[in-house]
């Protein structure tokens, strides 16, 4: 099959019909993480056309852009078979600074650690996080006010679904 080098923060979304080998090029170990939604509902016909198929993003390739507070790559943002948009970001916040106010929205979440050390409000209490752990965020629940604590830029990945 087609090979793609995806790198430390590449990210791929495969679809079921689709297969995906991973394997580590590198002289230490990786860690991944995979997230499967079953489709109990089942699919969307019209959604899976507008879905483009299985897509694999390498890091490098995803254009950053630079902001005040650090800066944003968007991995993916598109319909899916099973929700009308999923959508992935990694975020740079810079030292000492907030991500953005506490919100809520219908998407549920995940973030993911990737490097330093944060602090985030989550439905009022405040949850320390640092490179690994996955922090989950319910539709509807207050969350925002992710704090870099650290002396160096923070890098996290943000993924949402809704159906």
């Amino acid at each position: 099959g087609e090979g793609a080098h995806l790198g430390p923060g590449g990210s791929a979304y495969v679809l079921d019909a689709d297969v995906l080998e991973l394997t580590c090029s590198g002289p230490s170990a990786a860690a991944y993480v995979v997230i499967r939604f079953d489709a109990r509902g089942g699919a969307d016909g019209e959604r899976a056309k507008a879905s483009a198929g299985s897509l694999l993003m390498p890091f490098g390739k995803v254009p950053f852009a630079p902001s005040e507070r650090g800066g944003y790559r968007q991995q993916c943002r598109r319909p899916t078979p099973l929700f009308r948009e999923i959508e992935m970001h990694t975020t740079t916040l810079n030292p000492d600074l907030f991500n953005h106010d506490v919100h809520t929205h219908r998407a549920e979440e995940l973030v993911v650690m990737l490097t330093g050390s944060v602090e985030m409000q989550i439905d009022g209490r405040t949850i320390e996080a640092t490179p690994g752990d996955i922090m989950f965020l319910g539709a509807d629940v207050p969350h925002g006010l992710l704090h870099n604590v650290g002396a160096v830029p923070t890098e996290y990945i943000a993924f949402q679904w809704q159906r």
